[in-house]
């Protein structure tokens, strides 16, 4: 399992949230008190050059791709949907921004 604790996503348009992966769900909430858990099954795993990136797909067919951009750091990444959209930027210990998790600066 690639990551089994709390998260904090912040969505592209901006919105802070709390994300939560266990074994088999993935878990959303948003500060305006939306949610919504979705369960999901890993279906592919890659580490090249120390960077990570992990497939999953959802309960309802939609696949996501999980990245840590940032070679053997798993602090940071992004998840991009099945069109390599970058949905959320994710941080287990804080809300990153595009700078910070691709390590541009």
């Amino acid at each position: 399992m690639f990551i089994e604790e709390n998260g904090k996503p912040l969505i592209s348009e901006g919105l802070k949230s709390e994300i939560t992966f266990t074994e088999d769900q993935m878990t959303l909430s948003n500060k305006d008190g939306d949610s919504g858990t979705w369960e999901y099954s890993q279906n592919s795993v890659s580490i090249e050059n120390g960077t990570r990136s992990y497939g999953i797909k959802l309960e309802n067919g939609l696949n996501y791709r999980i990245t840590f951009p940032i070679k053997d750091n798993v602090e940071r990444g992004a998840i991009s949907d099945q069109n390599d959209r970058i949905i959320y930027l994710i941080g287990r210990n804080g809300h990153y921004s595009y700078e910070d998790v691709f390590g541009i600066r």
